[in-house]
């Protein structure tokens, strides 16, 4: 946001009026428009509210990144074992030529998959049985339509018993398709 300059004029020598009431002289400028006080004081009160309204969307879009920062790292810890046993595999198919990461932070909507092979913007996710929810479902459909419109995304979405079962041939089409 651009910084307003205001300066107090002196009225012995200011010969401006105010950019609103053409009749009254004007007491202040700010980025060369003139007012006088009444109309200086109503442009100084929302200029705070527009200010403070910046600062609380920026501290809050910091503290929304703190937070899903946290839970990303708390998730990593907590893996389900078919994530841990589809890692395993994602390591040993996808060693240098698909770089795949756990999890993602991207513009303003916080989406945190399980594996995301930056290279081919396919986001993984390996579901446990609480995906079945409806409630559950509806976020996913939600959350999943945000990927792939805003983000260009490509979503797979597998289950816990298909990540355990599935063999490195599968694991592979999975990254590449």
């Amino acid at each position: 946001m651009k910084k307003a300059r205001i300066k107090r004029l002196n009225n012995g020598k200011n010969k401006n009026f105010c950019r609103r009431h053409s009749e009254t002289k004007a007491r202040w400028t700010v980025n060369n428009n003139f007012f006088c006080n009444k109309c200086y004081e109503k442009w100084l009160k929302k200029h705070i509210k527009k200010e403070q309204k910046r600062l609380r969307t920026r501290d809050r879009w910091r503290e929304n990144e703190r937070t899903c920062t946290e839970r990303i790292l708390k998730l990593r810890k907590k893996a389900t074992p078919a994530e841990l046993c589809f890692k395993k595999k994602m390591n040993q198919v996808c060693p240098v030529k698909f770089k795949f990461q756990r999890a993602f932070i991207k513009h303003g909507y916080y989406a945190i998959v399980d594996f995301w092979v930056s290279s081919r913007n396919i986001c993984i996710e390996v579901d446990g049985g609480y995906h079945e929810n409806p409630e559950q479902q509806a976020k996913d459909k939600y959350r999943d339509n945000w990927l792939i419109e805003k983000r260009g995304q490509i979503i797979r979405r597998i289950t816990n018993k298909q990540a355990v079962d599935m063999s490195l041939g599968g694991v592979l089409e999975l990254c590449t398709k």
